[in-house]
């Protein structure tokens, strides 16, 4: 079992400079949130892995948490993370959850030492459940129709997203106080009392939960006899239309039937002769009756008479007339009976003889179904066997269309790994047609660049023949005359430079604002005096022996040395000297 150590080095520090005469002594600093707090040790290790924030430092106001914060940044003491007391939601843990089966929560496990700290214990651990197993935490979380955070008693925590965390050999646990260790009483540093009192205010908590445990039971009752009224309400609100529309039936009803009461009571009314009739109806009624009365009393002196002579009679005949009788009243009652039996044997027979035809007839639609069904029975046979045999096809077909899938796909992969090879080249081929026409366009620009040079040059050059044909002169071709005659060719050339570079961009139109580079002939063969602002004059025979190949190449090697001395060489320096020289010249 791995047991945390509680409080960092950062939350030490904290604390130390939290007390009396520290530098956060008036910041309201309470404590780390595990030490603010207790729980049964059964549930350490469940409060340690489910609760992330005990490391929190719980302060009073956010300006006290600025101040600390200022305070690690002073003393560079790293980071630590805090929860104001200010900021947080009031009255959110004392709202009634319904847990599945009762669960218990892991918030109603906690003993804070402070009301005051209590919406930070629900912001940490929130409507987390406690379960004794894993198989139990996997039902509370999964099969209730909502999903619920829920950790095991050895430390096993299914998130409300679905994921499950656990096993190893060691669990995390100490990062709260226990009920019942020493300095668990002293959970709220905001009091500084004795023992004494420190138990009551214990005492008086716990009545207080236990009273708040029996409010919040009330509430859940009270919460479901709503519920049951709420759905009673919503019964009777779909009756109640309905028995407002019977009582207004009935209204109506009562309306009609007064409206006939005037009428009725006309009716019933006697009139006078009715009355008359009514008076001789009741003395006939009257006479019958007394008629009625002695005709009875007349009836049953007659009946007694009867019965005396029939008692006469009887006894006149002796015990012969008596079992005459007897047989004569078994003979009736035999004969009776032997009617009612006729009687019930020819109802049967007739029910028979119905039931016989009924059952004949439905012999006969019997023999009729019998013989449609064997003969729909029969075509479904064919149907069946021609089924059969177009299915024994189809799945032939079937499996060789599934052949010809897999082949045609592995063509196709193969198809398509070549179309990707093919697209990769096609775009390489692109990005290097790309490159091959930008450089045909530099290319292009570089040709006629070159044409133009070349027809200038080339006009300078019939300019030359015509003007200098007449002169020849000898060129001595020792390295020291080279070197001189391209010393001063280059400080010479630098005139008739710049008038070739006005000629240029009178011919060039459509170029006027491109800088055009500065052009040096390399002329080995040249002697001229100093001083003089001409170029050098050669006669034709001399101007024959270079071709105008070797001299633009020549040109393209002047330019990219000039190129490159001009990026690596101090022009500043270089003028400075080419003034010092000057000025050297002119002493």
């Amino acid at each position: 079992m791995q047991s945390t150590s509680g409080r960092s080095r950062v939350a030490t520090a904290i604390l130390k400079a939290s007390k009396k005469n520290g530098e956060l002594a008036k910041c309201g600093v309470m404590g780390r949130l595990g030490d603010l707090a207790t729980i049964d040790p059964q549930y350490d290790v469940a409060v340690s892995t489910a609760c992330g924030m005990l490391d929190h430092i719980v302060v009073q106001t956010t300006a006290g948490t600025q101040k600390c914060l200022e305070f690690l940044r002073k003393h560079n003491l790293g980071r630590a993370s805090f929860c104001p007391l200010d900021k947080m939601k009031k009255g959110a843990h004392d709202r009634a959850v319904e847990t599945p089966e009762g669960a218990p929560r892991l918030f109603d496990l906690i003993n804070p030492g402070h009301i005051s700290i209590t919406p930070a214990l629900y912001l940490a651990v929130g409507n987390t459940l406690v379960a004794p197993d894993l198989e139990t935490a996997t039902r509370w979380a999964y099969d209730f129709g909502k999903r619920w955070r829920v950790v095991t008693v050895d430390g096993k925590l299914i998130e409300t997203s679905g994921t499950m965390s656990g096993g190893g050999k060691s669990v995390q646990k100490g990062k709260m106080k226990l009920n019942g260790k020493k300095g668990a009483a002293k959970v709220n540093p905001m009091v500084d009392s004795s023992p004494e009192d420190l138990q009551k205010i214990e005492e008086q908590a716990k009545e207080a939960q236990e009273e708040l445990k029996s409010c919040r039971a009330k509430r859940r009752e009270l919460t479901d006899e709503i519920r049951s009224l709420n759905k009673r309400i919503k019964t009777f609100s779909v009756k109640l239309p309905k028995l407002q529309m019977e009582i207004e039936g009935f209204d109506t009803t009562r309306e009609e039937l007064t409206k006939q009461l005037p009428s009725l009571r006309e009716q019933s009314t006697l009139s006078a002769a009715d009355e008359k009739k009514k008076e001789e109806l009741t003395e006939k009624v009257e006479e019958c009756k007394s008629e009625m009365a002695s005709c009875v009393a007349a009836t049953s002196k007659l009946e007694a008479a009867v019965a005396k002579l029939q008692k006469s009679i009887i006894n006149a005949g002796g015990s012969k007339l008596k079992n005459q009788q007897k047989s004569c009243d078994k003979a009736k009652k035999d004969l009776n009976d032997a009617n009612k039996e006729l009687n019930s044997a020819k109802s049967t027979i007739v029910n028979s003889k119905k039931t016989i035809k009924k059952s004949e007839r439905a012999k006969e639609t019997a023999e009729t179904d019998l013989q449609q069904s064997q003969d729909s029975l029969e075509t479904m046979q064919e149907e069946h066997k021609e089924l059969e045999d177009g299915a024994k096809e189809v799945m032939e077909a079937y499996e060789q269309v599934k052949k010809d899938e897999a082949e045609k796909r592995k063509a196709l992969e193969g198809v398509s790994t070549e179309c990707e090879k093919l697209k990769s080249a096609q775009q390489k081929l692109k990005c290097a047609e790309v490159e091959l026409s930008a450089k045909i366009d530099t290319l292009d620009k570089q040709v006629k660049d070159s044409e133009k040079k070349c027809n200038h040059w080339k006009k300078e050059i019939e300019h030359l023949r015509r003007d200098e044909r007449q002169e020849e002169l000898d060129y001595d071709f020792s390295d020291d005359e080279d070197e001189d005659g391209d010393e001063k060719m280059q400080e010479e050339t630098k005139d008739s430079d710049g008038e070739e570079d006005d000629a240029m961009d009178e011919e060039e139109d459509s170029e006027s604002n491109k800088e055009e580079p500065k052009e040096e002939v390399k002329a080995t063969e040249v002697k001229t005096s100093i001083g003089s602002s001409s170029l050098p004059k050669l006669a034709h025979a001399s101007l024959e022996q270079y071709s105008s190949d070797s001299i633009k190449n020549d040109i393209s090697v002047l330019e990219k040395e000039r190129d490159s001395l001009a990026k690596n060489a101090n022009m500043g320096a270089i003028a400075e000297y080419r003034k010092k020289e000057a000025d050297y010249l002119l002493r």
